[in-house]
């Protein structure tokens, strides 16, 4: 069955690639010295890995979860 895009957008706008570019920096260092932080630190003890100081940000912890960063 193909997807209508039709509605997505009803209450909102299509991002543009300023838009893209402000999120993917913004998403990119979600976790370091931020709010996001303590609850990284928490996962990060959770998986036993909260001595790692190379696991810094969200998108860090997500590879190492999947297995992209050992």
């Amino acid at each position: 069955m193909k997807r209508s895009w039709s509605g997505v957008f009803e209450k909102g706008r299509r991002l543009n690639e300023g838009d893209l570019i402000v999120w993917n920096g913004f998403a990119s260092k979600l976790g370091w010295r931020d709010f996001a932080t303590p609850m990284l630190e928490r996962v990060k003890k959770k998986h036993g890995i909260f001595d790692r100081d190379d696991i810094v940000t969200i998108p860090d912890l997500i590879d190492f979860d999947e297995g992209r960063k050992n």
